[in-house]
């Protein structure tokens, strides 16, 4: 034997060897070309599960940043953006810059810095707002008479009871 068929031997399993060598080994044909399909089928399910978990991480990364958008969206409403779109826009540019920092603190700062894209949470008012009071259904339509009418004697009734109520 040469070195070439040594070596090509030694690179074979025992069984092929035996059959190139025309040794008989006791396996019919049809076993080794179901172990080959075998072989071939477990290539093919190896492969693509391979494939599935690429998928899996896909989905997996997917879910994380659904959940970081809806964190973001929730944390925007609730600060009372005006504009959320800029809002979510200026965060997510914080966020890239100061990735160890969490969303509600992104956004409150934001809302420090720049408070007229928020909504005011205090109302707004004097601290002389006037009295509120609930009006009586004959004030009603004294009030509506008055308008309706155009009399000037009306309006003034209309006055004089009101201020007198106050």
């Amino acid at each position: 034997m040469n070195n070439t068929t040594r070596e090509n031997t030694e690179a074979e399993t025992p069984i092929e060897a035996q059959i190139d060598t025309g040794v008989e080994t006791g396996i019919d044909e049809h076993a080794m070309e179901e172990a080959a399909d075998l072989e071939a089928r477990l290539a093919t399910l190896a492969g693509r599960v391979v494939e599935l978990e690429c998928e899996l991480t896909t989905a997996r990364e997917t879910l994380v940043a659904r959940d970081a958008q809806q964190e973001l969206e929730v944390a925007i409403a609730a600060a009372g953006a005006i504009d959320p779109e800029t809002v979510r826009l200026l965060v997510e540019r914080a966020a890239e810059k100061t990735p160890d920092v969490g969303v509600g603190e992104l956004v409150s700062e934001l809302k420090d810095r720049k408070p007229l894209l928020f909504r005011e949470t205090e109302v707004p008012g004097s601290p002389m707002a006037a009295r509120v009071t609930s009006r009586s259904s004959k004030d009603l339509a004294m009030a509506r008479d008055a308008a309706a009418s155009g009399d000037r004697a009306s309006l003034l009734r209309y006055l004089r009871v009101r201020r007198e109520q106050a």
